[in-house]
């Protein structure tokens, strides 16, 4: 049995997923009109599928929840403009992720429905919790002051 060496070059992970966030907003924003429609929105989640990779596939990384924490905390402040959903779901996701490698085989086929799940999971959570938010500020907008 051959032995793996330890990973060693920890600066991949935020390097990776900094370029998928950046690749995400550019397929985004360059393919807008196909993308938004009044009857459907696709969202390319790259960095999530990136996050949720680099946990399969560095399952050594002692930093990855607080990696996700961080690129979640980024991608609300540039895509989303409301703060905490990102940055809460996302290091959940890691975490989840985390649990379940050591049950998942690490080839092409695992890795792709694990994706699949994980974004169903994010995204279902993400509706909620914006239709939350806008359940409480509909709730809290009389008692703001108008402008």
């Amino acid at each position: 049995m051959e032995m793996q060496k330890p990973f060693q070059k920890h600066w991949i992970a935020p390097v990776f997923l900094l370029v998928a966030m950046i690749v995400d907003g550019v397929i985004s924003q360059v393919f807008a009109q196909w993308l938004l429609h009044p009857n459907y929105t696709a969202v390319p989640e790259l960095t999530l599928l990136m996050l949720v990779m680099l946990t399969i596939l560095l399952p050594d990384e002692n930093w990855m929840v607080a990696i996700a924490a961080i690129t979640g905390l980024v991608f609300d402040s540039f895509y989303t403009g409301i703060l905490g959903i990102n940055a809460l779901l996302m290091p959940l996701v890691v975490y989840v992720v985390q649990q379940l490698t050591p049950y998942i085989f690490r080839s092409a086929l695992f890795i792709g429905i694990m994706d699949i799940i994980t974004l169903t999971l994010f995204s279902s959570a993400d509706f909620v919790m914006n239709s939350f938010w806008a359940i409480q500020m509909s709730a809290l907008r009389p008692l703001l002051p108008s402008t």
